[in-house]
């Protein structure tokens, strides 16, 4: 069996290495492959795309894309956040805003938005094209989908594997998900990585 060398990550935080410490599935793939991991905590579809633009492809033997929620808010900065957090570039979500609303002004007017303003179809829309040129734009690379939301009635990657369910089992602090679970992880995405190597 053929190992992937040089493997590419882009996602948000359910790939990022800055919420996995050492147990995480993505820091756990390093003892066996070369990892660029581009991911980062909280953006939305279209700053996925934006990371995949900005790498030069070709030079990965193979690229996990983790997808995420259509019900993020992209903004260049996230003012739920001060400058230098983990967050201060991810997008906004409905969830987050509202736990917020005692400490920060900016999130009173996010959840108006959400509530009142918010309309899903448009954003599902703009999902929808994030994820079709994520698909045209990695064409010729060996690509393994995966998500960890809902993905009903959202854009179908060929091959996506959806660990949704699984993570609503296994919740924890590493990527979010439990040491055990991201162990589980880490042995099934390996042997994805090795057999979409050797199919393609």
């Amino acid at each position: 069996m053929t190992a992937v060398k040089n493997l590419l990550i882009v996602g948000d935080s359910f790939s990022s290495e800055q919420i996995s410490d050492q147990f995480g599935w993505p820091v756990l793939l390093k003892q066996d492959f070369a990892v660029t991991n581009l991911s980062s905590p909280g953006i939305g579809e279209f700053k996925i795309l934006q990371k995949l633009q900005s790498a030069d492809l070709n030079k990965f033997d193979l690229i996990i894309i983790s997808h995420t929620s259509p019900n993020r808010m992209h903004c260049q900065h996230n003012p739920l956040y001060p400058e230098g957090h983990i967050y201060r570039n991810s997008d906004v979500i409905f969830a987050d805003a509202e736990s917020k609303i005692a400490i920060t002004p900016a999130a009173d007017h996010l959840v108006y938005y959400y509530k009142y303003v918010f309309d899903e179809s448009y954003y599902q829309f703009i999902h929808r094209c994030c994820c079709r040129e994520i698909d045209q734009l990695t064409q010729n690379q060996k690509v393994l989908h995966i998500t960890h939301f809902d993905w009903d009635n959202l854009y179908v990657f060929s091959g996506m594997v959806n660990y949704y369910n699984f993570w609503r089992r296994n919740q924890g602090k590493y990527a979010h998900y439990t040491k055990e679970a991201n162990t589980i992880l880490y042995q099934q995405i390996k042997q994805l990585c090795w057999e979409i190597d050797e199919n393609m």
